[in-house]
C-alpha cells in the first residue's frame, strides 16, 4: 500500500482563504490609520498557524491520519488591536527625519508579537504598560535611564504622571527579574556594563 509523504495533509486552498480571513481582520480594525493597514496587511502570511487534527480511529487509504488545517492566530490579532496605537505613536515621535514611521510602526508590532509568543511559551504575563516600555526601548536601542525616562515622558500612551528615573529604573528591575510560572526568573531587559539599558533577546 501507498504511503503518504505526509499523513496529515491539508485542504487545497485552505491556507489563502485563512490568510484573507486574517486581512479582513486587519481591514475591520478601523480605529487605526489605513496606511497601517495596509502596510499590516501584506504581512498577514505571518498572522496564520498550521494545526493538526487528528482523526479517531483513523483508517484511511495511503496512510491519512488526519488533517491539516489553518487557524488565525487570533491572540496576535488582540495584541495588534491593543498595542498598534502605541507601536505607531512611538514610531511616529522617536523616528529620525527620512523613515516611514508606519512601515517602522508594523515591524515593531510584529517583533512584539514574536516576543509575546515567547513570554507565552515562558508563562510570562506582561501588563500593558509593561509591552510599552518594551516597545519604546525596542525601538530607540540602547538607552541610558535619563535618554529612556525622557522618551516615554514625551509620549501620550504612557500615564499622564510624569516618570521620573527612579520610577524608570524600577520597572526595568521588575522586567529583568520577570518570573514564569514555575518561579523561574526570566530577564527581558539587560543592563550593560556602560549602563546602557536594552531588551534581552527581542
Amino acid at each position: 500500500m501507498h504511503i503518504m509523504d505526509n499523513p496529515y495533509p491539508e485542504t487545497p486552498g485552505d491556507r489563502e482563504r485563512t490568510i484573507a480571513q486574517a486581512r479582513s481582520q486587519i481591514e475591520a480594525m478601523e480605529t487605526l490609520p489605513l496606511e497601517f493597514r495596509n502596510e499590516l496587511k501584506s504581512h498577514a502570511r505571518e498572522l496564520v498557524e498550521s494545526q493538526v487534527r487528528t482523526a479517531r480511529n483513523a483508517d484511511f487509504y495511503g496512510g491519512q491520519l488526519g488533517w491539516t488545517y489553518w487557524v488565525v492566530k487570533n491572540d496576535d490579532m488582540n495584541l495588534i488591536a491593543q498595542l498598534s496605537p502605541s507601536a505607531i505613536a512611538i514610531t511616529t515621535y522617536l523616528t529620525v527625519v527620512g523613515s516611514n514611521p508606519i512601515v517602522l510602526a508594523v515591524g515593531l508590532i510584529l517583533s512584539t508579537l514574536t516576543v509575546a509568543y515567547k513570554f507565552k511559551t515562558k508563562n510570562v504575563s506582561l501588563a500593558e504598560m509593561d509591552y510599552k516600555m518594551l516597545m519604546t526601548l525596542r525601538h530607540i536601542g540602547p538607552s541610558s535611564v535619563a535618554k529612556l525616562t525622557e522618551s516615554m515622558n514625551g509620549l501620550s500612551i504612557f500615564a499622564s504622571d510624569a516618570w521620573t528615573e527612579n520610577r524608570t529604573l524600577n520597572a526595568l528591575n521588575q522586567l529583568k527579574t520577570a518570573r514564569q510560572s514555575d518561579g523561574s526568573i526570566v530577564a527581558l531587559v539587560g543592563e550593560s556594563g556602560d549602563g546602557l539599558w536594552s531588551t534581552s533577546g527581542i
